[in-house]
């Protein structure tokens, strides 16, 4: 009776226990399906920007801005166009910038969103200890966290120097008219 007794007690515990360990790992899988979500909506923004506009609006800059230089003995010395060429050249420079820095942006993204979903299915499969979890888990938060700084720092320059390009661009078209009325005649 004794035996019957400690087996059933074993059992009853091994029971709770093993219950106590899947409530912990469906709030750690929890967690990771949050900071997942976080990622998609973070490559959704980063793909939200469409890089070959971006690209044209760099192509235009280079063109442009080397077009008026080289016919600058066509027009009048204009210290304005001199400080707007300077301010379209560095929406140029962010525009290139962001190039760059797109691709290793989404990289970024869908590399945390893999170790994400490997976290998950180690966790589902009983495969990682709470203290690792710990770990692997504060780990991917922080990635999240600089690419999210990260993105949100290259759409606000982006937009700012969207407007910048939109500001000067009829500008530098009315100067391009001008240097080619001169080289018409």
């Amino acid at each position: 009776m004794k035996i019957h007794l400690i087996i059933i007690s074993a059992i009853i515990s091994l029971g709770l226990l093993s219950c106590s360990n899947s409530s912990k790992i469906k709030i750690q899988v929890s967690r990771v399906d949050s900071l997942y979500f976080v990622a998609k909506i973070l490559e959704n923004q980063a793909a939200s920007v469409n890089i070959d506009t971006i690209t044209s609006y760099k192509l235009y800059i280079d063109k442009t801005t080397k077009f008026i230089l080289s016919n600058s003995k066509l027009i009048s010395e204009d210290k304005l166009l001199s400080r707007n060429i300077i301010k379209l050249g560095n929406a140029g420079r962010v525009f290139k910038k962001f190039n760059q820095n797109y691709s290793d942006l989404l990289n970024d993204i869908k590399f945390s969103k893999t170790q994400l979903k490997n976290l998950k299915e180690d966790l589902n499969n009983g495969l990682v200890k709470e203290s690792d979890f710990v770990k692997y888990y504060e780990d991917e938060k922080k990635a999240i966290e600089d690419v999210k700084k990260e993105v949100i720092k290259l759409k606000a320059k982006l937009v700012y120097n969207i407007q910048i390009y939109y500001h000067y661009k009829p500008y530098f078209e009315e100067t391009v008219e001008k240097i080619l009325s001169h080289t018409n005649k």
